[in-house]
């Protein structure tokens, strides 16, 4: 600017640069205004003003100099935000780049355009107040000998939430054809629903509207159906009813279950001659047998149901979930018996046997051939018996399973661990099991057992194909030193036995029967029933 001159005259202009004590001009810069510079960077800016007029000696003034003139940053890359736009989900941004050497930059999260206190850090978790808004980063970059730069992400729309309520299946559900429909329940307004319905968690092909028309193939299968939500500026949102069985499964009577039929959970049939049955325990437990001995056992899940499907599966199934199967879809099987002998079978409508468990069981063992099988399997290592979870302390009850199921009796780890507690010493003031317990399921199962005293009457077994439950302790290839184990010995040659480990090692280690004599268990608790090593059948 310049002062009031008088007379008023006419005005010239020279910008400089002061540098330290000594002052440059620049040359050109003789307008009334100037931009600075790369050039001007660390230098102070003044502008000489020259005021001339007829008449009268030119006179020259100086402005004061400005401040230390800064540089400008070069920004090349803004902030870009990535994550899931969604409450409690973590956003991570990039801070922005720029091309200058050693600059610095530091992030801060905005909300609408508003500072959010306490977001500097390059991620950030979204809060219920984020709904609805506009989120941004502001990076500022900094670096001396220049001004401050800064940089804005694009804006990232955080949705509302949609209101919405779990569908109910209404209508009938005990005869074919009926229509059954969805209650929604309330959504927010304006919201535009779709449906896609479900028979034992499958889609149904074609079944999009909020009524669905029963079929054959619903009879006995869980039918659900998914409600999704959609709204402008709100998430999508899907709600699935509960699982209901369509149409109804009809409990199985006498000693035949009929396709479209059940046995439900603690619900049974029995063979013509009262002596044997199949049974589902509530706690999901598929049994077939008689009261003294299970020839078949599959572990399911609690208040599992057997069902035989019209496409001629028998499946022990739990909410639409299947835990075993047949696998004898397809091949016309119309009804299942239970027989006189102890057998189960599945027939087709002329009475063709497709499948029967004694079919079964031969097909998985052969020869007395055993099994490996683990006390940490996931599908019971959790299951509490006895007050203690299976996995840890369940080696007798599994080294017995393994010793069963190759005579064909078909029962699991967690059903004699189950056995041995409520007829025996399995984890009754202690965590595993003694040897009263092997006799004790042998005894429930209806198998031979057979104390063993020394190696060679071991090798004796061992050459009869009779499997060998053993009570040791360490080596640390069998077991932890310091405690006891159970195992499975198998087979014979040259002195030797192959060991199965129900801990889950190595199925075909190699052992010398004397050598595993010799880690007999110590533990009084192991020979309570006055032997530490057991053949089976």
């Amino acid at each position: 600017m310049t002062n009031s001159w008088v007379p008023a005259p006419t005005f010239t202009y020279q910008w400089g640069r002061e540098v330290g004590s000594k002052r440059t001009t620049i040359a050109g810069a003789t307008e009334s205004s100037y931009v600075p510079v790369a050039a001007d960077r660390g230098a102070r800016l003044f502008v000489e003003v020259t005021g001339a007029s007829a008449g009268y000696a030119s006179v020259t003034r100086t402005s004061p100099r400005t401040k230390t003139v800064l540089g400008k940053l070069t920004k090349t890359a803004r902030p870009k935000i990535t994550g899931v736009l969604e409450a409690g989900k973590k956003l991570t941004t990039t801070t922005g780049t720029w091309s200058n050497k050693g600059v610095k930059v530091s992030v801060r999260w905005q909300r609408n355009g508003v500072d959010i206190p306490a977001a500097t850090k390059t991620t950030y978790t979204l809060v219920a107040a984020d709904r609805g808004k506009k989120i941004t980063v502001r990076s500022t970059a900094t670096l001396t000998g220049y001004a401050n730069s800064y940089a804005t992400s694009a804006e990232r729309a955080v949705p509302r939430v949609l209101k919405s309520a779990g569908p109910k299946i209404t209508g009938s559900s005990s005869k074919l054809h009926n229509r059954v429909a969805v209650d929604t329940g309330t959504w927010t307004t304006g919201t535009k629903l779709t449906y896609q319905w479900y028979r034992d968690g499958k889609k149904i092909s074609g079944a999009t509207s909020s009524k669905y028309k029963l079929k054959m193939a619903d009879q006995c299968r869980a039918v659900s159906v998914k409600v999704t939500g959609r709204k402008s500026g709100y998430l999508t949102k899907s709600r699935v009813s509960s699982k209901r069985d369509y149409v109804a499964c009809v409990n199985a009577t006498g000693p035949k279950i009929r396709a479209g039929q059940k046995i439900g959970s603690g619900k049974q049939i029995r063979s013509a001659n009262q002596k044997h049955r199949i049974r589902v325990e509530r706690s999901g437990v598929l049994l077939v047998g008689n009261h003294g001995r299970t020839r078949f056992s599959v572990t399911g899940a609690a208040s599992s149901q057997l069902v035989l499907y019209r496409d001629g599966n028998l499946v022990l199934k739990q909410n639409g979930k299947t835990q075993w199967s047949s696998r004898t879809s397809g091949k016309g099987v119309t009804y299942g018996k239970m027989h006189n002998n102890g057998d189960f079978s599945l027939h087709t409508a002329n009475g063709n046997k497709v499948w029967s468990l004694s079919t079964a069981s031969a097909h998985r063992h052969n020869n007395h051939g055993v099994g490996l099988l683990t006390q940490t399997d996931p599908r019971w290592a959790h299951q509490w018996i006895g007050g203690r979870p299976f996995g840890p302390v369940g080696c007798v009850p599994t080294a017995f399973a393994m010793a069963a199921q190759s005579y064909g009796v078909w029962v699991d780890p967690p059903t004699v661990g189950v056995q041995m507690h409520q007829h025996s010493d399995f984890n009754r003031g202690h965590d595993g099991a003694g040897s009263k317990s092997i006799v004790s399921a042998a005894k429930q199962n209806s198998l031979m057992v057979t104390p063993l005293h020394s190696p060679n009457a071991i090798s004796k077994a061992l050459r009869n194909n009779q499997p060998v439950i053993g009570l040791v302790r360490g080596p640390g290839q069998i077991t932890r030193p310091g405690s006891t184990h159970a195992i499975v010995l198998t087979g014979y040659s040259g002195g030797n036995t192959t060991l199965l480990n129900p801990w889950g090692g190595i199925p075909n280690q190699t052992w010398s029967v004397t050598t595993l004599w010799h880690w007999q268990s110590h533990d009084p608790l192991d020979s309570n029933a006055g032997a530490l090593f057991w053949a089976i059948g």
